[in-house]
């Protein structure tokens, strides 16, 4: 019988956008995770539809969207980021690993680098386009 659990595979990426030496091990999200982020992007979506033509509302809209959007992506970062090397100076002066389960430290990381993580964290939760989400067929005859 196939086991079918999440399995907890994880893979490292070299950060380009973190010299020389930063990378990420990542982990892919389990499907209950993907749910979770699915219902948050959902009820944007929902609430996107019931606000049109109105723009106090469409304003308001705007606004929770981009909320949303960031708490989706923080998670995706906590959920999928098992180890790092990434660092930042803190108020003493001293290096301090990112925490990304921290709001904080997640809102300080360094653009490109965040972008670079995210591609990758998309990369390795896109069932469709990886050789696992290619279905074989099998004749029954």
């Amino acid at each position: 019988m196939p086991i079918v659990g999440h399995s907890g595979i994880s893979k490292r990426y070299n950060l380009v956008s973190a010299p020389p030496d930063g990378f990420v091990t990542l982990r892919r999200l389990s499907f209950g995770e993907k749910i979770l982020r699915r219902e948050a992007l959902g009820k944007a979506t929902v609430k996107s539809e019931k606000g049109r033509g109105r723009d106090r509302r469409n304003n308001d809209f705007t606004a929770e969207m981009q909320l949303i959007n960031q708490q989706v992506t923080q998670m995706e970062f906590a959920k999928s980021i098992v180890e790092h090397n990434l660092t930042f100076l803190n108020s003493a002066g001293q290096e301090q690993a990112f925490d990304f389960n921290n709001p904080t430290h997640y809102a300080m990381l360094d653009g490109n680098v965040g972008e670079e993580i995210q591609d990758y964290i998309t990369e390795m939760n896109d069932y469709e386009s990886s050789d696992e989400g290619k279905f074989e067929t099998t004749s029954t005859r």
